[in-house]
């Protein structure tokens, strides 16, 4: 990024850093500090209400209970039937006990309500076997506070206290329940409007986990939610007690303190939204954001200012090397700063220094440039990409020079040597390996000239920078060995494959037949009657009859297929990818036509015909005299049957 070229630019980030770093720390303890104590004393508070909340509710079920249990120690008996009369005259007497309750009932051990008070026609004599409360008492002999629930005739949630009625020897021989409204006045009444800060308030869970008190109408007496909303109301029921963080019914985050009413196994929680709980401290937070901001502007624009100030005799002396670049000066000046001025000897050191190495190498340059342009070699020089930035005379006299003077050697080469070359040669920009090809090069008139090329990678450390290449015009020497290697395998007379060239093809054609299988025909041909040209003629008729032939040869068969003089009057044609079968139609073919053949010299008119042997190339034979042998017998066979034919073995 050009911001962190400037020097000042990095130092008054640097700078900024810091104060953001001290000012940020300093905003986060205090802001941690604050809230830590705002959250403690919210939590000493919540938790001073659920506690003043769970004994209140706990007394006032406990004065219930024994209020019952004193009315039921009162109705002891010997006989179980005379509990009727003396529930009925007890609860006659015990006024105080709808001071509590709204309904106080006794039911016998049959399950049937035996007395009431208030007296309600015809609620004596129904039967309760199935409630709960009743079954709870009469096994454990236990006091028992119900689940709330609501009637058909009070929509508003009730409970029942249940407490046993027992004999002299301690047997339950009754119950006796007192009912009443949770929202009493007495009871829970003044909690439904107990406020808690201003947006927080009570809730109260019953043992069966059903929502008893809760300022959302929609909600009371319904199933509270599972642990995956509410965890730690559910970890309330399992034993918790204390305040924390948690979520509510509407997912916000709320302080929440949680206790218990161990006679009736209720969970309260005294709620305060987090909104409110944290108020303080999102001020403060507004506060120390707005103040914060404002310090680091205003000691931006001092570091800034000061930055400038300090860095002054900097922006001196790069405008003193400027002047040194557009040769205005030769040295820097003093600038009366201790750093500075190092800086500046150590830069005029260096100046020295390296006048001194421009001058070798100039040295140095003359004299490359002088072996450049005398030597007879080509010599260029390319980039990393290959693209040639310098071509000696040499090769620019060899080469076509494009626009703006460049070189490309590469659109020289010839056209069936350019793939190999072009794949060397990326090589060697690519996998950085030296170079060494030989390949055929039009020069700018037209005419091939065989080259050798030898290329090296130049590179600075394990990078490539460029690559050195020179060419050598070996064309003379190329000539030379093509024409000793034709010699060597050719007939100097007729231009046709002598046996050592016939040798050098049948082992390629015997290895192609070997990976594809391929069928290789051999037709020996001998001359008949030839030595009479000989004698008749002599040797210069003898020679020009094998000439004529030699081309009479050529016309008859294929382009694949080769033609070889083994010695004489003696010829082999060697036809690839060709059986017996279709190589007697050839032989056929030959032998016609030599027989129509006729060489005129002077007055005198020579004719010859051939005799033919035809065979296979096969799997089996160990060399190349094997196949000749057999197509020799068979050439045998047909002088041998008259001349002027041919025979397939």
């Amino acid at each position: 990024m050009i911001f962190f070229r400037s020097l000042h630019n990095r130092l008054l980030l640097a700078l900024g850093l810091v104060w953001f770093t001290l000012l940020f720390s300093v905003m986060w303890l205090v802001w941690s500090s604050g809230h830590q104590m705002l959250e403690h004393d919210l939590r000493r508070h919540l938790d001073f209400e659920s506690r003043l909340i769970s004994q209140t509710l706990e007394q006032r079920l406990q004065l219930r209970i024994r209020a019952l249990q004193k009315v039921a120690g009162a109705m002891t008996t010997t006989a179980e039937y005379q509990l009727s009369l003396i529930a009925r005259d007890r609860l006659g007497r015990e006024v105080g006990l709808l001071a509590f309750f709204d309904n106080v009932l006794v039911f016998d051990t049959a399950a049937d309500i035996i007395a009431d008070r208030p007296q309600v026609p015809g609620r004596r004599g129904i039967n309760v076997a199935d409630r709960e409360y009743y079954q709870h008492v009469m096994a454990t002999g236990e006091v028992h506070i119900s689940e709330p629930f609501i009637t058909k005739s009070n929509p508003r949630p009730i409970f029942n206290i249940s407490v046993p009625i027992k004999n002299f020897n301690g047997t339950v021989i009754g119950v006796l329940a007192g009912s009443m409204e949770l929202q009493r006045s007495d009871f829970m009444g003044n909690l439904q409007s107990l406020s808690v800060g201003e947006t927080g308030y009570v809730a109260i869970g019953s043992r069966g986990k059903l929502n008893i008190l809760h300022p959302r109408p929609e909600v009371l007496m319904k199933p509270i939610p599972g642990p995956d909303r509410l965890p730690l109301l559910h970890a309330a029921y399992e034993g918790f007690e204390g305040v924390e963080r948690g979520p509510l019914l509407d997912g916000r985050e709320a302080l929440i303190a949680y206790r218990k009413v161990p006679v009736a196994g209720w969970v309260i929680g005294v709620v305060l939204p987090g909104k409110e709980a944290f108020q303080l401290v999102y001020e403060m937070e507004r506060k120390m954001l707005i103040g914060g901001a404002m310090l680091f502007v205003l000691a931006a624009i001092l570091f800034a200012v000061s930055l400038r100030w300090l860095l002054k005799p900097l922006t001196q002396l790069v405008e003193a090397v400027r002047r040194i670049g557009s040769k205005e000066a030769l040295a820097l000046p003093d600038a009366h700063v201790e750093e500075v001025d190092l800086i500046s000897r150590s830069f005029n050191e260096l100046l020295d220094a390296n006048a001194e190495v421009v001058a070798d190498l100039h040295r140095r340059e003359s004299y490359l440039n002088s072996v450049l342009e005398s030597t007879p070699l080509g010599v260029f020089i390319g980039n990393e990409t290959g693209e040639v930035s310098y071509a000696n005379p040499a090769l620019r006299q060899l080469l076509p020079v494009g626009a703006g003077n460049s070189v490309n050697w590469e659109d020289a080469v010839h056209s069936d040597d350019s793939s190999r070359v072009q794949q060397a040669w990326q090589a060697t920009l690519t996998e950085q390996k030296a170079l060494k090809e030989v390949f055929r090069l039009v020069d700018a008139l037209g005419q091939q000239h065989w080259m050798e090329m030898r290329a090296s990678p130049v590179q600075s450390g394990e990078v490539m920078v460029g690559v050195v290449a020179i060419l050598s015009d070996i064309t003379e020497q190329v000539t030379q060995t093509n024409e000793v290697r034709w010699r060597a395998e050719h007939d100097e007379l007729t231009g046709l494959l002598n046996r050592h060239g016939l040798e050098s093809l049948m082992t390629r054609l015997k290895q192609e037949m070997a990976l594809n299988n391929d069928k290789v025909a051999l037709m020996l041909i001998d001359l008949d009657g030839f030595k009479q040209v000989n004698d008749v003629g002599g040797h210069v008729a003898g020679d020009e009859m094998l000439r004529q032939l030699a081309e009479l040869f050529h016309q008859r068969v294929r382009q694949s297929d080769q033609l070889c003089r083994l010695g004489g009057d003696e010829f082999l044609i060697v036809m690839p990818g060709c059986d017996a079968e279709h190589a007697a139609e050839v032989a056929e073919v030959v032998r016609s036509n030599v027989a129509r053949f006729e060489l005129v010299l002077g007055e005198h008119v020579f004719r010859v015909s051939v005799s033919i042997g035809v065979t296979e190339l096969r799997k089996e034979d160990s060399n190349i005299d094997d196949a000749i042998h057999r197509a020799d017998m068979a050439c045998y066979t047909s002088k041998k049957e008259g001349k002027n034919r041919f025979t397939v073995v």
